[in-house]
């Protein structure tokens, strides 16, 4: 549900001002918007400035702030967390950071730098080792340049032409066949030195230079250099990891306690751009949840006597859109609004969608996936994420969603009667029936259902319009609601000639029903077309469109359960262990596409056919003014 907003006004000496924006941060229910709307200020009042001690306190909260930007990175790990105490904040304790911060940055520059020479290392003694042999083949001369190459084994043909017509036959190549491409050693004039570099590249043939420090150098001693390096540097590699490791264990916690006691502190002066100022009192006016307004007066009042008034604004009239909305439900309503925060929250005034979507998104997830053997599957899936992202506030909420699809798809299994598809088949008796062999029956349910969620879309919005006091919408929902009702009348006379009709249209004939559902669908389009003109008259055929996509969790459904009994035919067929690898592989493909499939269709159907008849997104959260910690 939507709680009640109020609008305070608190007024107070001056000289409580700090005071009190310190104890409006400890009770963290005050919503207050950062900044003063100076045009409709009365005269006598102007937005707070700071004196000139407050400022240089701000300066240095704000110098330590942009510290820890810098410094909190290199520091802090996914498992870290703020340690208890008392931080200071003068010079000294800077300097300390500072020094911190230039400590860590060296480490890690250093430790990066040798994983860097490890990699060329390790790749450059490689190509020395494969080069090798090929440069003891020949000395080079003054005038010859000499090129390491890589190239595909396929290419050796083609590049050896290509250097006979660049270089009329003057070039030396030594070719050495390493597992996956050849390597070599070719020697050719410096004059064609740009033509040949330029076809070496078009060729796609790798140039391998070695480091400016192994260049000119023999190439017995560089490939000596690289083998001690590889040696020594994980090592140093380990002993750098290992001091950052300490460092980071030691002053990460004390850094993010700091971190939020700075950002504590430059919210309290950041929120004062809310506040007014006369020369001897402050002004301040906010949203306050109804069912926490008692406990902001009496802490007010109990700290700061007389010194401080509250009064409820209660004469002014505020748009919807201004005012902070914030859901309160019920403990096992909560989850779902998980899957509601996807959109904005609702206008104030309007209707939260939270319960109904936790009535309905597991409703129509267990009517799809509806097996006893997925539902455990899903089960044990929903608890191993629950465990592996315990501290994952997101992940716990949606966890608690999933254990309700669990319930939802464990039980229409046993409707069912599916374990696995069939193999549950002799000792597992279906409640209704196998519903391979009611997917009529299945169908009208799935519509009916659609019918149900529609028509509750347009009831709600009917009551949106009404507390809006939009009679142009309420007359909008009235005539698709009016429309809707035609239908059933030209489907009731539909029905007749075939036998059947709805049982609560009575004895109607054919033709009355007929001439009633007309009659009544040109009421809607004369009640549509004065509330949104020709465009709502059109979009009444939506309704029925609305109600026909629920067929899918007929469809869907019926295609899950589908596969899984191919899945066990083809398993029996094929016998043995090949049959139980057909089995298996099949029953997961079908529990993949079993959690993905519902998951969308039935987030769809809540968002496309529900909410659209009557959820008005566009409201201001409610952002508390309150402490990190």
């Amino acid at each position: 549900m939507i709680l009640h907003m109020v609008k305070m006004e608190i007024l107070g000496l001056k000289r409580h001002l700090h005071d009190v924006v310190t104890t409006l941060q400890e009770l963290g229910s005050v919503h207050i918007e950062e900044k003063t709307d100076e045009i409709h200020l009365p005269r006598f009042l102007k937005p707070v400035e700071l004196d000139e001690e407050k400022k240089k306190e701000r300066a240095s909260f704000e110098k330590f702030e942009s510290l820890l930007q810098e410094l909190l990175p290199l520091l802090v790990t996914k498992d870290a967390e703020p340690s208890l105490g008392h931080d200071r904040f003068d010079e000294k304790r800077y300097e300390e950071l500072d020094s911190l911060k230039q400590e860590i940055n060296a480490l890690v520059s250093s430790r990066n730098k040798r994983q860097e020479e490890l990699v060329l290392a390790k790749k450059y003694e490689a190509a020395l080792k494969a080069y090798l042999p090929l440069l003891e083949k020949f000395k080079q001369r003054d005038d010859t340049l000499t090129s390491l190459i890589r190239f595909d084994k396929g290419g050796l043909k083609a590049l050896k032409g290509k250097l006979v017509r660049l270089t009329k036959d003057d070039f030396f190549l030594e070719i050495e066949k390493g597992e996956d491409a050849l390597y070599g050693a070719l020697a050719y004039s410096r004059e064609r030195e740009d033509a040949i570099k330029e076809e070496l590249w078009q060729e796609g043939v790798d140039e391998v230079v070695l480091p400016s420090e192994f260049q000119g150098k023999d190439p017995k001693e560089s490939l000596q250099e690289l083998a001690r390096r590889k040696e020594t540097l994980p090592k140093t590699i380990q002993d750098l990891v290992q001091k950052i490791t300490q460092l980071q264990k030691k002053e990460a916690p004390g850094c993010l306690r700091m971190n939020v006691s700075i950002q504590e502190r430059l919210g309290r002066y950041r929120i004062l751009t809310a506040f007014s100022e006369s020369d001897y009192t402050f002004y301040l006016t906010a949203w306050v949840p109804e069912d926490e307004k008692r406990k902001v007066v009496e802490k007010l009042k109990n700290k700061f006597q007389e010194s401080v008034v509250l009064q409820e604004l209660v004469h002014e009239k505020w748009e919807h859109e201004e005012i902070p909305v914030k859901l309160k439900n019920p403990k096992w309503l909560k989850p779902f609004e998980v899957l509601v925060s996807i959109f904005p929250p609702p206008t104030y005034g309007t209707i939260d969608a939270t319960p109904f979507v936790a009535f309905f998104f597991p409703l129509f997830f267990g009517l799809i996936l509806g097996d006893i053997g997925y539902g455990i599957v899903l089960f044990l899936l929903t608890l191993f994420l629950r465990i592996k992202f315990r501290k994952n506030e997101t992940v716990r909420q949606v966890s608690k969603i999933g254990f309700v699809c669990v319930a939802t798809t464990i039980a229409f299994g046993f409707v069912f009667g599916e374990f696995f598809g069939t193999l549950g088949h002799g000792w597992l008796k279906p409640i209704w029936a196998d519903r391979l062999l009611i997917t009529t029956q299945l169908l009208i349910l799935s519509i009916l259902l659609g019918v149900v969620h529609v028509l509750l879309g347009l009831f709600l919005g009917m009551v949106v319009a009404f507390k809006e006091r939009n009679g142009r919408h309420l007359l909008e929902k009235i005539g698709f609601l009016i429309f809707f009702f035609g239908i059933l009348f030209v489907v009731h006379s539909a029905m007749l000639p075939r036998g059947g009709g709805l049982p609560f249209l009575g004895g109607l004939s054919a033709f009355t029903a007929a001439v009633t559902g007309g009659f009544v669908i040109l009421v809607s389009f004369v009640l549509l077309f004065a509330a949104a003109g020709l465009q709502g008259a059109i979009e009444s055929i939506s309704i029925v469109s609305n109600i026909l996509s629920y067929a899918r969790l007929m469809a869907i459904g019926v295609a899950s359960a589908a596969m899984a009994k191919v899945a066990n035919d083809l398993g029996a067929v094929a016998g043995g262990v090949v049959g139980f690898l057909i089995a298996f592989t099949l029953h997961t493909i079908n529990m993949a596409l079993g959690i993905f499939a519902p998951t969308v269709q039935a987030l769809r159907l809540n968002y496309v056919e529900f909410f659209t008849k009557f959820y008005r997104p566009g409201g201001r959260e409610y952002t508390p003014f309150k402490k990190i910690s």
